[in-house]
Order: C-alpha cells, then sequence, then structure tokens
C-alpha cells in the first residue's frame, strides 16, 4: 500500500515497475544523456506515475528510488559473478545448488546471514531487463522493455539525507557510470527508433500504455 514511513518513501510494486518502464522507454528511444536522466525525464516520469496513481511524487523521490534500484541492480550482478553461481539469461534467475545456497545464508557455526539475498537467488527476476536497460551501458531491447509489466517486491527507500550519511551517490551523480562494481553487462542489443517522433513523448506514450494495461 503507498504510503509514508518515517526516513522514506513507501513504493508498491506496480509503482516502482510504472517508473522502471517508463526510464526504460526513455533509454530505449535515446534520451538518456551520458550523464544520466535529465530533470525534465524525472519530471516527466513523476508526472506520469501521479496521474496513472493519483498520488504525488517529485522528481527528487524519483532520483531517490533510483538509487534503490541500482544498489539492487549491483547486488545481483555481484551474487551472479560468484563461483558456481549459474546464471538463467532467459528467465533472468541466479541458480545456486543446496549446498552453495545454504553456505550463502548459514556460516560454519549455523549462523544466518547475508538475510537480504533471499529475494535474489533462485527466483525470477523479470525486473532485470529494466535495471540492465536503465543502468547498464548497452542499448535497450524492446524485450527488456516489455518485462516491465512483471512487478519488483515492495521497496521502502531512505531519504536524500540519509543516503548521503550512508555515501550513496547524490542525485547529481546516481547515473554516472559506476558498473566497475557489477562487472556484468546485459547481452541483448536494442533497436532504436528512427521514424524522428520526440522521443521523450514516445516514452512517455509508451510506457502508459504499456503499464495501463499491464496493472
Amino acid at each position: 500500500m503507498e504510503g509514508e514511513v518515517k526516513g522514506g518513501t513507501v513504493w508498491t510494486a506496480s509503482q516502482s515497475t510504472f517508473v522502471q518502464t517508463f526510464l526504460a522507454n526513455l533509454v530505449a528511444d535515446g534520451s538518456k544523456t551520458s550523464s544520466g536522466f535529465k530533470r525534465v525525464h524525472l519530471n516527466a516520469c513523476a508526472k506520469a506515475l501521479n496521474e496513472h496513481f493519483k498520488i504525488n511524487r517529485t522528481h527528487e523521490q524519483i532520483s531517490n528510488h533510483l538509487k534503490t534500484l541500482k544498489k539492487k541492480y549491483i547486488r545481483i550482478n555481484q551474487l551472479r559473478s560468484k563461483s558456481g553461481a549459474v546464471w538463467d539469461e532467459e528467465n533472468f534467475i541466479i541458480r545456486y545448488d543446496h549446498e552453495m545456497y545454504t553456505s550463502h545464508f548459514k556460516d560454519e557455526s549455523g549462523k544466518e546471514r547475508n538475510k537480504g539475498d533471499d529475494e535474489y537467488i533462485n527466483k525470477p527476476l523479470p525486473y532485470y531487463g529494466n535495471l540492465a536497460t536503465i543502468f547498464g551501458d548497452s542499448v535497450a531491447t524492446e524485450q527488456f522493455v516489455k518485462t516491465s509489466s512483471e512487478p519488483l517486491a515492495v521497496d521502502v527507500e531512505d531519504d536524500t539525507q540519509k543516503d548521503e550519511m550512508n555515501g550513496t551517490p547524490s542525485s547529481s551523480t546516481i547515473d554516472k557510470d559506476d558498473m566497475a562494481a557489477s562487472g556484468n553487462r546485459p547481452s541483448k542489443r536494442a533497436k532504436k527508433d528512427d521514424n524522428g517522433a520526440d522521443p521523450l513523448v514516445q516514452a512517455f506514450d509508451h510506457g502508459t500504455q504499456t503499464l495501463a494495461s499491464a496493472i
């Protein structure tokens, strides 16, 4: 359920999916610059989100949510790159066998660890294509954009001040390429729309129509 909590904003799965779809379509249409999304893009995303869900999000909240999504993307890539992990690219699943899975979540003494990783391992990650489109440095594909109809788990994000205290990049630097931490790129290539239409308008229309039918 949409609402506010101390220190952050609650994002439902469908709201997060809407943001991913909208921004992934901007990337697919070539609207994202080398320095990331411009404020006009974040404002357009917030406007479309607010109209669709009858809520009141700002471009700063969209930017903060992008930080949370980027952390997820980096963590997924770290987990899939571990020795012994199998990456199912068709279904976006990180597969660990029983022994590897057990040892990842419990140390030799039986103490639990890495609890937050459970949502990423041996489960489909249908939103991964969108995250790879948004944060990776390869061109988006239509397949990646369409996967956005699948929900992302409810996320509670920290506010800007808390992020800065923890060393998280500010909204002005969020979109700079730091994929050295992830070490992985999506393997599929995109087709760019060359029909001459305004890419921001196209992304807005396409993203809204996609979400209206999927959510």
